[in-house]
């Protein structure tokens, strides 16, 4: 059984290589992988040698399905998230972390979902209700970013979608943003305030300008942002009753399963509600290549490579 391996000794080396197979367990079902994504912050993890076997994002058929019966029946088309090790031919994955593909969604737009697609999905659920809303989501540009103007914009709200890029307003608009306003520092998205919901994906020093643009109980939620949150000026945040919540993807997978979210976005994929933007497909033996060509930012969309033919 092979995989992908990060080196460890020489940062930023990918290499495959042989492992023991994988077994099925009592919680946890034998997925034969077909197809995986890329994310950054997974290429960062390995690149600095803290993630030997990299890869969160997967979408195959089930071999052998979890004995509890928490996974789909044998030969189901899934997609699911691991914490490490997806970009293999063969993965254990924990039955509540997969869901089944329903027909017309294909296992590359499937493999595109669990991380960028999630993170989304579950920033936007601590807002609550968003119908008329006015949301503010800043990198807009991003695959995080993408799904959170596609589902925002979904759920009701007017989206203002925030880039730094102006090459990458079109993908923005394509997501759904109503607005999109190009922008180094969120300077320029005042005028278009405030907002009820502040979606930071791109976080650093632009955080305090954002939630001075918050309306009254309003949320800011960053998936960006690491450890304790200090702003110069909490004055702001305190006189309008707003909130700041940090989304920390890994450890949200442990409190909410993702197998029940990533049904939901599937359902909204094969619905034609919500396209999936997938801009360059590869081998996985090009992953060198596409972990180079995706951290340089020469893609928009995602980037998905296929094992076998």
């Amino acid at each position: 059984m092979r995989y992908v391996h990060a080196d460890s000794e020489t940062p930023g080396t990918f290499s495959l290589r042989e492992a023991s197979e994988p077994l099925a367990g009592p919680s946890a079902a034998l997925v034969a992988v077909k197809v995986f994504s890329l994310n950054p912050g997974e290429i960062r993890h390995a690149q600095a040698g803290a993630l030997p076997r990299p890869g969160w994002d997967l979408a195959g058929e089930v071999i052998m399905p979890a004995g509890d019966g928490s996974s789909p029946e044998i030969g189901t088309r899934v997609v699911g998230f691991l914490p490490s090790g997806s970009w293999a031919e063969r993965v254990s994955v924990p039955g509540r972390s997969l869901a089944a593909i329903p027909d017309g969604v294909s296992l590359e737009e499937a493999a595109c979902l669990p991380v960028a697609g999630l993170t989304a999905l579950n920033m936007l659920h601590r807002a609550g209700q968003i119908v008329g809303a006015r949301v503010l989501v800043n990198g807009a540009s991003g695959s995080v970013g993408y799904f959170s103007c596609a589902l925002a914009r979904l759920s009701g709200a007017h989206v203002v979608g925030a880039l730094r890029n102006a090459d990458r307003v079109d993908f923005a608009r394509q997501a759904g943003a109503h607005e999109v306003v190009v922008s180094e520092d969120l300077s320029e998205t005042a005028a278009r305030g405030p907002y009820d919901v502040i979606v930071d994906t791109v976080g650093g020093k632009g955080m305090e300008r954002a939630v001075q643009q918050l309306a009254a109980e309003g949320l800011y939620i960053s998936c960006m942002t690491r450890g304790a949150v200090t702003l110069d000026d909490p004055g702001y945040l305190l006189a309008h009753n707003a909130r700041i919540e940090i989304y920390g993807g890994l450890r949200e997978t442990r409190r909410t399963p993702p197998g029940d979210g990533l049904a939901r976005l599937l359902a909204c994929v094969a619905d034609k509600r919500l396209e999936v933007p997938i801009e360059e497909r590869y081998g996985w033996e090009s992953v060198v290549m596409a972990c180079e060509r995706l951290m340089a930012r020469k893609v928009r969309g995602k980037i998905v490579l296929t094992i076998g033919s």
